[in-house]
């Protein structure tokens, strides 16, 4: 048993999930990220491309 997950590892799986396996473009996952409701990493606010395009960077996801 490892140590839990906070809600920013969960967002990196999130997004690595939607771009690697379901192929998605950065609007597309921003759309799905709000749609679901799936918190900021600041919990304020809603997701927007720029955020996103930054923790792809910040995180390596290509």
């Amino acid at each position: 048993m490892g140590r839990p997950k906070t809600h920013r590892g969960i967002v990196r799986d999130i997004l690595k999930q939607l771009r690697y396996g379901d192929r998605m473009n950065i609007k597309e996952i921003v759309d799905y990220l709000n749609a679901e409701g799936v918190a900021t990493i600041s919990g304020r606010g809603k997701w927007h491309s720029g955020s996103v395009s930054r923790l792809f960077k910040k995180w390596r996801i290509k």
